[in-house]
């Protein structure tokens, strides 16, 4: 019993969701399968299965243990099932294959969130089955054979057209394969009492507008320029021009009043002045092309009253440039975008993460204040940071971007199908929009002056990470609609940029004031 509710009371309601969805999905006059399990995940499947039958459907339990050996709870659910409508059939009979392909509609109550080993035997050979029957599947909570941490497939797991999942969105739904094995997903209300939920501590969510929509800007009609935030990228190199210019180009659009790009002085000699709208400026570079010590002075002075700061598109992995940046890092004070190269530059020595990002001391009456810091590497660039294998990262996604986050002191969007955001405090918010379109160069050096370009406009740091992954991923989905996920290339999703902040505006002006 918790919150004056007890786990045969939650199963009830529960099992009484994933019945009414079945019933809103029967398009035939055909026996409902049921698959059961043994744990409290069968016992939402055999309510479920109880008023079904109550209602006149013909209802098939395929069980892969005995009564006895359900959890206790389940087994109360068990011992309630009616005499009428319901037929018991054991999960090793030859001919469950054929049962299920009769079937209008399969439920799928076999495993829960409780399940951190790979589906065998007879639980393996039944969820397979029951894909390859072709009758849609509704999966209770969470599809069997999926985690529900990770989104893993533990050997084998349920495809289902609709998840019915209970009181609150797991995370393994949304990320790795659940996205592919949960279908649609509806998130029941199982009169869970809301103090339990609040007590939880949130470690996980979904990106959303509503996480962003209450620092969206509103441009003043008197704003000028300056008012709008000044966005420095120190970007590209010599054969690298275009990343700097992407980035810029991402920070205007994204709202900020000014993008300057500095450029080694041999690369700015290369860059076309045709590009009007953003800013350049020419730094030593001892006529390398790249950055290097030569150029430090002088990117110390232009970072002064910037109100972000985004370093690495394309800036080069050469060791002159590796050793200035990691000697301009400790001297930036702005909100700091880092990505690409300068990741690399990091790499060789991560922790001197942990001394940027402590709180810096100024003078009085200034109050003590913390760097605000965000890195965005992708996979490869994670593996790097982490000294690990890019198939590591991988396969724990969330894990490495929220422990490196926690580690070092900095927020973390780990780059990828479902982009991880991955705050100091822990917790890891999941990026819903993007697409394979956007595997295409570039596309993250956009990210990059997307962040940078809200950062500048003084959105709440939180705020502006997530709304600059979510907008960036919607740039792209609206990029690929109209391109093809085939043909995009990175600028597709900047000129995209104006009608998916259209839309966000609109959805940030719908959202409940608080």
């Amino acid at each position: 019993m918790a919150g004056g509710i007890s786990a045969a009371q939650l199963m009830e309601h529960a099992g009484v969701a994933l019945a009414c969805a079945a019933r809103r999905a029967i398009v035939a006059p055909a026996p409902i399968a049921c698959l059961i399990g043994s744990g409290n995940n069968a016992g939402d499947g055999l309510v479920a299965a109880r008023h079904l039958a109550r209602a006149g459907h013909e209802v098939w339990l395929i069980c892969t243990t005995k009564p006895d050996a359900l959890s206790p709870t389940a087994h109360q659910m068990w011992k309630q099932l009616p005499n009428e409508n319901i037929h018991c059939i054991d999960a090793t009979a030859p001919h469950v294959a054929a049962c299920l392909q009769r079937c209008a509609l399969i439920i799928d109550a076999l495993f829960g969130t409780g399940l951190h080993k790979p589906v065998t035997d007879t639980a393996a050979e039944l969820i397979v089955a029951a894909n390859d029957s072709g009758i849609p599947i509704i999966a209770a909570d969470l599809p069997s054979g999926l985690c529900a941490d990770s989104g893993k497939i533990l050997g084998v797991a349920i495809r289902a057209a609709l998840t019915m999942t209970f009181a609150v969105p797991k995370l393994g739904l949304v990320i790795g394969d659940g996205p592919t094995c949960a279908g649609r997903v509806e998130i029941a209300d199982i009169q869970l009492p809301p103090e339990i939920i609040a007590a939880q501590p949130i470690t996980a969510q979904l990106n959303k507008p509503s996480l962003f929509a209450s620092d969206w800007p509103i441009r003043a009609h008197t704003a000028h320029k300056g008012e709008c935030g000044h966005c420095l990228l120190m970007a590209g190199s010599l054969g690298k021009i275009g990343a700097g210019y992407l980035a810029a180009r991402a920070a205007l659009r994204s709202g900020a009043g000014i993008a300057t790009l500095a450029l080694p002085a041999a690369a700015y000699e290369k860059f076309d002045l045709a590009a009007a709208e953003v800013m350049v400026e020419s730094i030593p570079d001892g006529t390398h092309g790249f950055f290097s010590r030569e150029s430090l002075s002088m990117l110390q002075n232009i970072c002064a009253k910037k109100s972000a700061l985004v370093l690495g598109p394309g800036i080069g992995r050469e060791a002159a440039t590796i050793a200035a940046v990691q000697a301009l890092l400790p001297q930036l004070t702005a909100p700091l975008v880092l990505d690409a190269d300068a990741l690399f530059a990091i790499a060789q020595d991560v922790s001197m993460l942990k001394k940027l990002s402590v709180p810096l001391t100024q003078p009085s009456p200034q109050r003590e204040r913390e760097r605000k810091i965000v890195i965005t590497p992708h996979p490869g660039e994670m593996a790097t940071l982490c000294h690990t294998t890019v198939a590591a990262i991988q396969e724990q996604r969330v894990s490495f971007a929220r422990g490196f986050a926690t580690t070092h002191r900095v927020w973390v969007v780990l780059k990828g199908n479902r982009t991880i955001i991955a705050a100091p405090d822990g917790v890891v918010t999941v990026n819903p929009t993007g697409n394979a379109g956007m595997a295409t160069a570039g596309s993250g050096d956009v990210l990059a002056g997307i962040l940078g370009g809200l950062l500048a406009q003084g959105i709440p740091f939180a705020s502006a990470i997530t709304a600059g992954v979510y907008l960036h991923g919607l740039a792209g989905d609206m990029a690929a609609q109209c391109k093809t996920p085939e043909s995009m290339l990175a600028g597709d999703i900047i000129e995209a940029l104006p009608d998916a902040l259209r839309l966000l505006h609109t959805k940030s002006s719908e959202q409940p004031s608080s």
